[in-house]
């Protein structure tokens, strides 16, 4: 039995099937939580989905019949990706986004300037960029598909592209070159498409499923999703098999912004 939150409807049916309940009472016990109602003293303070699980495992005889879940991992790529390899790493991708560059970038930014911006930023061990490509494991995902979609205030677009990316443009902003990083970045958008990647992970714990009951609950509610909602995997240290990913969604409404 897998955790599915790729919509509403496959949440709330496959968070229903794990806890082995009726997905229609599940809803309705959720939908009656009003959280201004809550005495909040009686529980631990901020974890919502922490009070969402006990509430309803006080009214339900709750199972844990799951196997695993799903996990989408958001990015920007060409359209001709195909992911036969599978998702990779930051370590293994950063090549990718590399070739991408040097083929788009601003006539300024010569191939001899680029190749010197990376190899100093490869070289300077205590920077992020160095840290996400060689000790951050990898690769991320969310948990809830719509939480990508959401985009919300403080939290990292990776539809409008990788934070490798990121690094770099921000390393070109701080020379003479600064503008150049603004139109690398719209060029980079240009020349990829936001995709979703959803794949296969192989657990679930209480964290998930409060993030899960949270969406819910937001759902039901007509409210924004906000950071209870939010469950991430942290990846391994590799990439991740073909064979774990069960689809690739391309988005194709992009209303993503460049960082800069």
């Amino acid at each position: 039995m897998l955790l599915d939150c790729e919509n509403y409807n496959s949440t709330l049916d496959s968070i229903s099937m794990g806890l082995g309940v009726d997905s229609s009472i599940l809803a309705g016990l959720i939908a009656k939580i009003d959280p201004d109602a809550i005495d909040y003293d009686e529980y631990e303070p901020g974890n919502f989905g922490g009070i969402l699980l006990k509430k309803i495992g006080a009214e339900l005889n709750l199972k844990k019949l799951f196997t695993g879940s799903y996990w989408f991992h958001a990015s920007r790529v060409p359209a001709s990706t195909t992911y036969e390899e599978g998702l990779l790493h930051a370590k293994f991708a950063k090549e990718k986004i590399w070739n991408i560059i040097m083929e788009i970038g601003p006539p300024e930014l010569s191939s001899d300037l680029l190749n010197g911006i990376r190899k100093s930023m490869e070289s300077f061990e205590n920077g992020t960029y160095h840290y996400k490509v060689n000790r951050q494991p990898g690769p991320h995902g969310n948990l809830i598909f719509d939480v990508i979609l959401a985009r919300r205030s403080g939290h990292y677009d990776y539809l409008a592209g990788p934070e490798l990316l990121d690094d770099i443009c921000h390393r070109i902003l701080n020379t003479k070159y600064g503008e150049d990083a603004k139109i690398l970045w719209r060029k980079y958008m240009a020349a990829t498409k936001p995709v979703v990647v959803k794949y296969q992970g192989c657990y679930v714990d209480d964290p998930m499923i409060c993030a899960t009951l949270c969406y819910i609950h937001s759902t039901l509610r007509g409210e924004a999703l906000d950071d209870n909602s939010v469950s991430c995997y942290k990846g391994g240290d590799g990439t991740m098999p073909r064979e774990m990913i069960e689809k690739v969604i391309w988005i194709d409404n992009d209303l993503s912004e460049p960082r800069y």
